[in-house]
């Protein structure tokens, strides 16, 4: 009350100096009461879009747990691969969630035998904020595989890697359905 009573006798001081009567100067105070009140309403409008962006760029049903051993995957399978090389790894584990040929779970889908490389030192790898938000991109819906289940690298050798049409090449790594 202090504050308004202090704003009201300062905007008439200045209304009078610039030769304005009490009718002109109540005016602005009400407009600046107005412009108050719709800023006002616009903090607690952004406050309320920001909150429904962080719900939204929260994966439904992945838990922390699973973003940190997609994380772990990726540092292990591609930590020296782009940033894009490294979403693409993480794509594939999601895209496998889609697929019926594939268990359900993002950990199963990790620890299925003979599928990732590096599964047996996730324990004791620390991820890379690189990583994280590179699980968490692909969490996102990115995916720059074009839906690949499979990758490998440009080096890997066997009959049924060459069965496989690749959908495309990201670094090191080439990724197939």
């Amino acid at each position: 009350m202090k504050k308004l009573i202090t704003q009201t006798i300062i905007i008439l001081i200045i209304g009078f100096s610039f030769g304005l009567n009490v009718a002109q100067a109540q005016t602005i105070e009400l407009q600046n009461k107005v412009i108050d009140g719709q800023i006002k309403d616009l903090y607690q409008q952004m406050n309320a879009l920001n909150e429904e962006v962080k719900r939204l760029k929260e994966p439904a049903g992945i838990t922390e747990e699973d973003l940190e051993l997609l994380s772990k995957l990726i540092y292990t399978e591609a930590r020296g691969e782009s940033f894009e090389g490294q979403v693409a790894v993480a794509a594939v584990v999601l895209n496998r969630l889609k697929s019926q040929d594939f268990p359900k779970s993002i950990r199963e889908v990790i620890y299925s035998e003979n599928q990732f490389n590096g599964v047996k030192n996730l324990k004791y790898v620390t991820p890379t904020e690189k990583n994280i938000r590179a699980a968490k991109r692909a969490l996102m819906g990115f995916d720059p595989t074009n839906g690949a289940v499979f990758y490998w690298t440009k080096n890997t050798k066997g009959k049924w890697f060459r069965s496989r049409e690749v959908k495309q090449v990201i670094g090191n790594h080439q990724f197939c359905s």
